[in-house]
This record gives C-alpha cells, sequence and structure tokens, in this order.
C-alpha cells in the first residue's frame, strides 16, 4: 500500500470514494460442457448419417470415457496430452489416435466457433509408420473363397466381383441392377463422392448377373456385417485368422496390386479405383460456380485451360493477354512464360468491365475460393481435400499429356523450374480402362504370378 499512496500524493488524487462496477450486460456466465454433451449438440451438424459418423460417435464416447465425463470450459494442452497417453497405454496405433484426435479437434473447433469453450490445445499428427500393403496371393485367395463359398454363395459372388472390380464392400452392396449394364458396373455412391464407371471381367460380369427376385442389386441380399461375420469365419478355417490386415478390404489392394503388376500404369490404376477428376465433375462444378458468380466462372475456365496458377491470373493486365496469348511476368518460379490460349479461354479472358487492371482484376483470391468451396459442397465434392482451385492446374497438365504433348513442352507450358516437377505427370499418357481388364483377365487365368 505504501507505493500506492506515494502515487496519490505525487498525483494530488485520493483513492477514498472511488468503486469499480462492471456492466452485467457485458458479463456472460461461463458454462461447461462434457464430450458427450458436446458431440449432442453438434454432432448432427458436423457428420453425415453414416459408418464415418458411427466410428466418430464410438471416438467421442471413448474419450468422454477416459476424461470420466468431465465438464470444462477450457480443453488446454495437459488434457489433451493426457489423453494421447491413455490411448496409447490402451494399445491404439498412431494411426488410430490420429483418426480420434481429428474427430475430438473438430468438435471443439465448433465449440470454440460457438463460444461454448474458451481455449483450444495445439493439435499435433502423430507419425504414423506407411507399413506393408497387404494383397493376396493367388493361393490365398483361392483358399479363402472357396471356404466362404461354402457358407453362403452371394458372399462368393460378391468376393469375386470385389476382387477384379477393386470398389469398396459399401459400392458393391448399394449397386442396382441399372448400374450394371454392357458389360459396365457404375458406382454413384462413393466415398470420394465422384462417381465412376469400370468395365467388368467375365467372372465379375458371371457374379453380378445373378438375379433374384425381389432384390434391388445383384447384392442386395447381403448386408455389411453379415458379409464380414461370414469372411471372419472363411478366414480362420484357412488359417489366417491372426493376420489382421486380411479383412474385407485387402480385395481392392489385391486388384489394385495386379493391375499394376501386369503393367497398367498407376494413373489408369488412380482412375480404376476412383481417384480422378473427370469431364463431367468439371461440368457441373463450373455449373455451380456459374450460378454464384460469372466472373469466378470465367477465370475457372481460364486456369483449365492455361494450368496457371490462380495468382497468376487474377495479376493480369489488359497489355498481358494479347494477340490470342497470355503472358505471366509474376511467377512462383519468378520466371516469365507466354502461352497460347484457347478459344473458350480467349473468350474468358476477354470480357472489359470499366476501372479493372485486367481480365479477372475484380476478384481475389479469398473471395474465389469461397465460391469454389460454395458450388464444391453443392455438387457434392465437399468431401475430397483435392478438390481445391489448384487442381485446374494439375487438369490442365493431364490432358496435355494424354493428349500426347510431351514432358519438355509441358514444362514449358506450367512454367516449372525442373523437369523433375513434371515428371509427376509421366504416367498420364494413357487411353481408357480397358487394358485393365485385358491385365485382369490374364491374372485369373493364372498367366501372371503375384506374391503375398
Amino acid at each position: 500500500m505504501g507505493s500506492v499512496n506515494r502515487l496519490e500524493e505525487a498525483w494530488g488524487v485520493s483513492g477514498e470514494g472511488y468503486s469499480v462496477t462492471f456492466d452485467s450486460e457485458r458479463l456472460r456466465l461461463v458454462s461447461e460442457f462434457s464430450l458427450k454433451e458436446l458431440f449432442a449438440k453438434y454432432g448432427d451438424i458436423l457428420w453425415e448419417p453414416g459408418s464415418h459418423k458411427y466410428n466418430v460417435t464410438f471416438f467421442i464416447g471413448e474419450l468422454d470415457e477416459l476424461l470420466m465425463g468431465k465438464r470444462f470450459s477450457t480443453f488446454g494442452q495437459d488434457a489433451l496430452d493426457a489423453l494421447i497417453g491413455k490411448l496409447r497405454a490402451r494399445g491404439n496405433s498412431n494411426a488410430t489416435i490420429n483418426r480420434k484426435m481429428a474427430a475430438l479437434s473438430k468438435l471443439l473447433r465448433k465449440a470454440h466457433k460457438m463460444g461454448d469453450i474458451h481455449s483450444l490445445p495445439e493439435f499435433r499428427r502423430q507419425k504414423e509408420r506407411s507399413g506393408r500393403i497387404r494383397f493376396l496371393s493367388w493361393s490365398e485367395e483361392e483358399m479363402l473363397f472357396a471356404a466362404i463359398r461354402r457358407r453362403s454363395e452371394d458372399a462368393w459372388r460378391l468376393s469375386v466381383f470385389l476382387v477384379d472390380t477393386g470398389c469398396r464392400l459399401g459400392e458393391a452392396i448399394g449397386l442396382t441392377w441399372n448400374d450394371v449394364q454392357g458389360g459396365r458396373a457404375s458406382f454413384w455412391i462413393t466415398k470420394s463422392a465422384r462417381a465412376r464407371s469400370v468395365p467388368l471381367t467375365a467372372r465379375a460380369q458371371n457374379a453380378a448377373g445373378v438375379r433374384k427376385e425381389g432384390r434391388e442389386g445383384p447384392f442386395a441380399m447381403l448386408r455389411q456385417t453379415q458379409f464380414r461375420t461370414i469372411w471372419n469365419e472363411a478366414k480362420a478355417e484357412v488359417g489366417l485368422s491372426q493376420d489382421t490386415q486380411v479383412v474385407p478390404h485387402v480385395l481392392r489392394h489385391t486388384c489394385a496390386s495386379r493391375l499394376v503388376q501386369g503393367g497398367i500404369d498407376l494413373r489408369r490404376v488412380q482412375m480404376w479405383l476412383g481417384h480422378f477428376l473427370s469431364w463431367s465433375e468439371e461440368e457441373m462444378l463450373f455449373a455451380a460456380i456459374r450460378r454464384r458468380s460469372e466472373d469466378a466462372w470465367r477465370l475457372s475456365v481460364f486456369l483449365v485451360d492455361t494450368g496457371c496458377r490462380l495468382g497468376e491470373a487474377i495479376g493480369l493486365t489488359w497489355n498481358d493477354v494479347q494477340g490470342g496469348r497470355a503472358s505471366f511476368w509474376i511467377t512462383k518460379s519468378a520466371r516469365a512464360r507466354s502461352v497460347p490460349l484457347t478459344a473458350r479461354a480467349q473468350n474468358a479472358a476477354g470480357v472489359r468491365k470499366e476501372g479493372r487492371e485486367g481480365p479477372f482484376a475484380m476478384l481475389r483470391q479469398a473471395q474465389f475460393r469461397t465460391i469454389w468451396n460454395e458450388a464444391k459442397a453443392e455438387v457434392g465434392l465437399s468431401q475430397d481435400t483435392q478438390v481445391v482451385p489448384h487442381v485446374l492446374r494439375h487438369t490442365c497438365a493431364s490432358r496435355l499429356v494424354q493428349g500426347g504433348i510431351d514432358l519438355r513442352r509441358v514444362q514449358m507450358w506450367l512454367g516449372h523450374q525442373t523437369l523433375t516437377m513434371t515428371m509427376r505427370y509421366a504416367h498420364l499418357a494413357t487411353g481408357d480402362l480397358d487394358p485393365c481388364v485385358d491385365v485382369l483377365e490374364r491374372c485369373s487365368c493364372g498367366k501372371i504370378t503375384t506374391a503375398s
């Protein structure tokens, strides 16, 4: 108090008669929530119904149990580290811990945004071991499939279809008769939210060709849990019960492995398994963008037909777009380049607006990304983290290589500093997926040997 008194004397003021009051309207009672309560509040908003939400429900329930249902208004780093330690003590791998932390992070960020909790920890991804991808040898497939067939003819047919198409279990069970026609199978409801169509081997066609009255599709009589039960019983019978990697999903890995070993390039395998942005997806996405902004649609067209970066396009001036060419002066590699324009790219860049320095100067990157994400959600691509504006640059490069343009020219077109950067597209020089069937047919005849 002595120092306070000396300050009062120096300033010539007295502390007597002063009081501190607070405006009650600006104060809010701090509430506390448990993880279970937060999930009940936001779970339906953050996660769509389905198997993923089912897993998240289990994860959050387990984490709430480890916290003993404790309610909190802040979630600190110590609490998070302790939680990770308890999960590791339970034998959880780093990969499993990462999945559980992803669910927790999403829930806590939502609660923080809504003002329910007032501090967040730093979530650090645990290092995962890449490991070896397991796939079945022909002898393992023969034994396992025979054991499955002794239990269920329908489950055996499904197993054959899975290993010869590489589709996911849910994709196969969800097929309708309209989806299997003309020697092809079309998968509309997929994990990546991107439809695809693949040609079928002869035995996959036979497996999917058994019609049963009252069933909507070739495998509609089976449920995933029912199939997994049959699978595990057959797996135990043939002596594979201790191999934790021999799950139904191993058939997808087996299909991919046989394609690669049969000489199919990685890009075709990627297309076969459903990891490719198709022309129809571009058409749907661009239409959704156009409904929101004509300028954003023009920019999208320009990006996919030039392969330039978003910042390079927005930074163009009218002097940079002349004579059917676009010149990029400020680039990531600090090397200027000039590329000829397609007719639709010229049209996209040809709309002059008064007071604007360039064809896309009315847009900001953040503004364009917001429009992109809204359109992406509208067409069902919100869960695909690879569908960002930069995917248009990759799409342009892919089409050039697939069209027969050599890599050195693609390097010049994209403005890559070294050819090494362009080599990522070397495997794209392919046609359609029909050769994949030839490989799988040869595999089933034993002409290609695969290892376990």
